[in-house]
């Protein structure tokens, strides 16, 4: 379709290379239709998810999950030649803002830039980070109550992580023909509160990070008020706006969509199959479509490795 070849029409004679959670596996699911990609795109329905994904219980092994996913897609990761648009694609899973798997990725580029093609590397994460903390609960994937201090030594290791993982892909350590970004979460328009009728599980969260900070208590579960992470102001925002900061510190540029996700509220969220599931805001992960995001998203990057071209040409 025309709309189609015009969101790759700036990618043509580019390979793209993608790294990150959920939110890009469906765009590069987009991407893959709109340039008529050979093969089949990404999909859930993969190793990891059909062995760890129990049917009464589909949330009971989420942090072996979010290992398995990033194993997987190291080992296999989706690759797809799109002739009729003239590039290529590429995509793995990230779970976490640094892992050893990340130079495997940089080594992958390199190879890809090695010819002197250039190379688009589009990364993100953060909703899994914190998985790796033994007191995480999968609830905060979904619903965060506003009065749950989120532990001092999770923030620390967010941070810490995401600046050593953006210094080694920093454009200095790199080949000119390679253009590194960093894409920030999908951030959904903050909905009027709603009271939990029982305990989240987030709640059964140790208030103490592992540092032994302690943290604000809880007010009672009852009246517990709870939004999506990635609602306005909620903690994926703020996680982005340090992104944002690191990236910048090291000259990796920025793709940003949270004019297009605050203005077009996400499809709400499946019935959940257990409790303590309540956010008002819906989908903010899944629940957009690509007619309003996918143009806007391949305009951005292509701006931004434009624009870092320019710069580092001195003009």
């Amino acid at each position: 379709a025309p709309a189609a070849r015009a969101a790759t029409s700036c990618l043509r004679g580019k390979r793209l290379m993608m790294q990150g959670f959920c939110e890009l596996r469906e765009m590069t699911g987009w991407l893959h239709a709109a340039a008529n990609c050979e093969g089949a795109p990404p999909s859930k329905d993969d190793v990891c998810h059909r062995r760890l994904t129990d049917k009464n219980n589909p949330f009971a092994n989420h942090r072996n999950l979010s290992y398995c996913m990033e194993d997987l897609y190291s080992r296999q990761p989706y690759r797809a030649t799109c002739a009729s648009a003239n590039m290529s694609l590429a995509f793995e899973w990230k779970s976490f803002m640094l892992s050893s798997r990340d130079e495997v990725f940089r080594q992958r580029v390199l190879a890809a830039a090695a010819d002197g093609t250039p190379v688009t590397v589009v990364m993100n994460a953060g909703t899994h980070h914190f998985a790796k903390f033994h007191d995480h609960a999968v609830s905060s994937y979904f619903d965060a109550p506003d009065d749950f201090a989120w532990p001092q030594a999770w923030i620390d290791d967010f941070v810490l992580s995401t600046r050593r993982l953006l210094a080694a892909f920093a454009p200095a350590t790199l080949p000119k023909n390679v253009c590194v970004l960093w894409k920030t979460m999908n951030i959904g328009p903050r909905q009027p509160v709603v009271a939990m009728q029982s305990a989240p599980p987030l709640s059964q969260v140790s208030q103490h990070g592992t540092d032994g900070s302690a943290a604000a208590a809880s007010t009672a579960a009852s009246a517990a008020q709870v939004h999506h992470p990635s609602a306005r102001n909620g903690l994926h925002d703020w996680l982005n706006r340090i992104s944002i900061a690191l990236a910048t510190e090291v000259g990796v540029g920025v793709v940003d969509l949270s004019d297009l996700t605050l203005s077009h509220p996400p499809t709400p969220r499946l019935p959940q199959p257990r409790p303590g599931m309540a956010s008002p805001e819906g989908d903010i992960y899944h629940g957009y479509s690509a007619a309003t995001l996918l143009p806007g998203f391949t305009k951005r990057v292509c701006e931004a490795c434009a624009y870092a071209k320019t710069r580092a040409a001195g003009r």
